[in-house]
């Protein structure tokens, strides 16, 4: 019974850590569409490993920056 309070909490601490990395790219604005998707697909794959990278390398393809039409 014991384990059984323990066990849960644990769990889900784990849990959350370890999908940390795919939540915080998911909602970063450094990229976005394919190259977005790629990165979950690599930490989902890798882990910590390609957040890390993520991180350093991202993003790989300039973003167009929107032109401003003011008259």
């Amino acid at each position: 019974m014991e384990q059984e309070i323990f066990g849960l909490p644990l769990y889900l601490v784990i849990s959350i850590v370890w999908f940390l990395p795919t939540f915080l790219v998911a909602f970063s604005k450094k990229t976005f569409g394919a190259e977005k998707v790629t990165w979950i697909i690599a930490i989902l794959a890798v882990s910590w490993f390609s957040w890390m990278f993520y991180f350093i390398i991202a993003p790989v393809v300039e973003r167009p920056e929107p032109e401003d039409n003011q008259p």
